[in-house]
């Protein structure tokens, strides 16, 4: 529904990344001693990647906390309403969905190739990443 809307953030993102790290990365190998051009710039690539392990450790973080909660009430909502009700079974679910091991709901006791079932059990856990990866950008 709104593809255009996400190519244009990511065109902007994608501008304001490199309008800070390529000139920074240019600007301090300019300034440099020349005999320092391979330290400075072996330093600025170890803080960009740095960074960028922080920054990533941080949104999964986030997308964690935020997707838990979702598969837990979505997929366990769908389960029971399919007729499964047996905690072991949802719990196993729900890690399932969360590994994107959905192929191997259809094997679950309850489930038992009812593909009907299991695409509602797929489309509850579709709807909880789609409600908890926004959080991501949000933070």
């Amino acid at each position: 529904d709104n593809e255009k809307a996400v190519y244009a953030i990511l065109l902007v993102s994608g501008l304001g990344v490199g309008g800070i790290v390529i000139p920074t990365s240019v600007i301090t190998t300019i300034i440099c001693p020349d005999d320092l051009i391979a330290t400075i710039t072996a330093l600025t690539l170890s803080v960009r990647v740095i960074g960028g392990a922080i920054g990533y450790a941080i949104y999964y973080n986030v997308l964690v906390q935020k997707l838990t909660p979702e598969l837990i009430k979505q997929v366990s909502t769908a389960m029971v309403i399919g007729g499964v009700k047996e905690p072991e079974v949802i719990k196993a679910a729900i890690e399932l969905t969360s590994a994107s091991l959905t192929q191997e709901i259809l094997h679950l006791p309850g489930v038992d190739g009812n593909v009907e079932l299991w695409q509602s059990i797929v489309l509850a856990g579709q709807n909880a990443y789609a409600m908890a990866y926004p959080w991501v950008y949000y933070c």
